[in-house]
């Protein structure tokens, strides 16, 4: 968790998070939010946005085939905790140029719930190759 204490976030998982935001980035089912069902971005494929699967420690703009912004492409980011964290808050004053046109997330306590999903949704069967359709 980014910058919370075990308690804390002990103290957070019994409470509902908000989440009115994070409709607008994915798919989210975090056993507090509920499901939260987007088109524009999935897990293991490509739509809007580049798929979530493996984003974490994936370097931006590295997915083979999806059309990214130059600025994205000349980020030179690599997407972890941090990066995400920052670039979820304010995503066109962290890549300026980025063609996300997306305000982003200014609740801390969303963003971590986002980052926390996608870490946990890698290790789901819809993100093992070997278990995906083709």
């Amino acid at each position: 968790m980014i910058g919370r204490s075990s308690s804390s976030a002990a103290k957070r998982s019994k409470t509902p998070c908000v989440c009115s935001k994070l409709s607008q980035i994915g798919s989210v089912n975090d056993g507090r939010c509920g499901n939260i069902r987007n088109a524009n971005h999935a897990l293991a494929s490509d739509r809007v946005g580049p798929r979530h699967c493996g984003l974490i420690g994936r370097r931006a703009a590295s997915v083979a085939g999806f059309d990214y912004s130059l600025a994205m492409r000349h980020s030179g980011m690599v997407w972890n905790e941090t990066s995400l964290n920052r670039f979820l808050a304010k995503p066109m004053a962290v890549v300026p140029g980025t063609s996300m046109t997306y305000d982003g997330l200014p609740i801390a306590a969303e963003r971590e719930d986002l980052i926390a999903y996608l870490k946990k949704v890698n290790l789901d069967a819809v993100c093992k190759p070997e278990t995906r359709k083709p």
